[in-house]
C-alpha cells in the first residue's frame, strides 16, 4: 500500500510491516521482500531488517535462495549469489528463475543448467533452451536437440524433429526424422 510518500506492506491482521522503503509487489515472496531499483536493490525481511544491502544492481530472485544481479560496473557480466551474498557463479549473460528444480543459465553466449545448489548439472554447452514444461525440458545446438528429464540427465540420443506432450496419455510424443 501507498499513503502519501510511506510505502509499507499490510499483513493478514492489518498490520504496517514495514514503513518508508521502496517496494515493488512483483518483488514480494515468502520470507523476504526485494526492495529498490536500478543500481540499488537489496532484501529485507518483513520485520524490516536488512538481509541484502541496497548495492546490488538489477537484482532477481531464482528460488531456491539464489539470485542473479548484475555487479555495479555496467560492462561486467552478471552473478548468481545466495540470500548471505555468497558467489555462487559469475560471468553470467542472464539466469532464469527456477522450473523444476532447475535453472537455465547462459554463459559466455551458452547455455547450461544449474541445480538448486548452484552446481552445473549441464555445462552450458548449448545454443538454446526451453524451460521445464511437463517434467521435461528441451536444450540443443544448432544442429542437435535433446531432452533434459527432471533429474537434469540429458537424454542424448533424443535428436528430434518435434516434440509433443499426449496430456490423456501423460507421454511425450517425439518425432525423430521420419519415425515416431
Amino acid at each position: 500500500a501507498q499513503k502519501g510518500s510511506s510505502t509499507y506492506i499490510i499483513d493478514g491482521d492489518d498490520k504496517k510491516l514495514l514503513v518508508n522503503r521502496p517496494i515493488n509487489s512483483k518483488n514480494l515472496y515468502q520470507e523476504f521482500c526485494i526492495i529498490g531499483s536500478g543500481s540499488k536493490m537489496g532484501v529485507i525481511n518483513y520485520n524490516g531488517d536488512t538481509i541484502m544491502p541496497t548495492s546490488y544492481r538489477n537484482l532477481r530472485y531464482l528460488g531456491y535462495g539464489l539470485f542473479y544481479h548484475q555487479p555495479q560496473q555496467s560492462e561486467s557480466k552478471g552473478e548468481i549469489i545466495t540470500l548471505s551474498g555468497v558467489l555462487v557463479e559469475k560471468n553470467i549473460a542472464t539466469a532464469l528463475p527456477f522450473s523444476n528444480g532447475f535453472s537455465m543459465v547462459l554463459k559466455k553466449g551458452k547455455w547450461g543448467v544449474i541445480d538448486a545448489d548452484g552446481i552445473w548439472v549441464a555445462e552450458p554447452k548449448y545454443d538454446w533452451v526451453k524451460p521445464y514444461e511437463n517434467n521435461f525440458a528441451r536444450a540443443g545446438t544448432y544442429k542437435t536437440r535433446y531432452i533434459v528429464n527432471a533429474n537434469g540427465v540429458f537424454l542424448t540420443d533424443a535428436n528430434f524433429e518435434k516434440l509433443e506432450f499426449e496430456p490423456l496419455a501423460q507421454l511425450y510424443r517425439v518425432e525423430l526424422g521420419k519415425k515416431v
